[in-house]
């Protein structure tokens, strides 16, 4: 793994996607802004908030296959932090009170964060 990571690092710092924009932060908002805005319009219909996770999910999986790294990553913990403010209860805080939620966030986090280095999930 130590080995793979190292490659991992060197292919991102060669290549053109590693670098931070201004662009990269105003498409990473947007995205998210979208993404929760659908999100909201989801949990209205009384749908669960699996359905939502899913959405945003979709979101870092879409962005990690445009340009550039750090769009990607702001994608992905922007979501992270948009489904703890709007869908966990309680909601509009950045509290998550069920036990199952610090489980949600760190596998999320971890299958989004393997989405945007392309590693395989094994």
């Amino acid at each position: 793994p130590t080995k793979d990571l190292l490659a991992a690092y060197g292919r991102l710092v060669r290549s053109h996607r590693f670098r931070l924009t201004g662009a990269d932060v105003w498409r990473a908002l947007a995205s998210v802004a979208i993404a929760t805005a659908i999100g909201l319009a989801i949990y209205s219909l009384g749908l669960a908030g699996s359905v939502v996770l899913m959405l945003y999910l979709i979101v870092a999986l879409l962005s990690s296959r445009a340009d550039g790294f750090f769009y990607a990553l702001f994608v992905s913990m922007g979501s992270v932090f948009a489904y703890n403010f709007f869908f966990t209860i309680p909601r509009f805080t950045l509290h998550a009170v069920g036990l199952n939620y610090p489980i949600i966030f760190a596998f999320s986090a971890r299958g989004r964060i393997r989405c945007i280095i392309g590693w395989p999930s094994a």
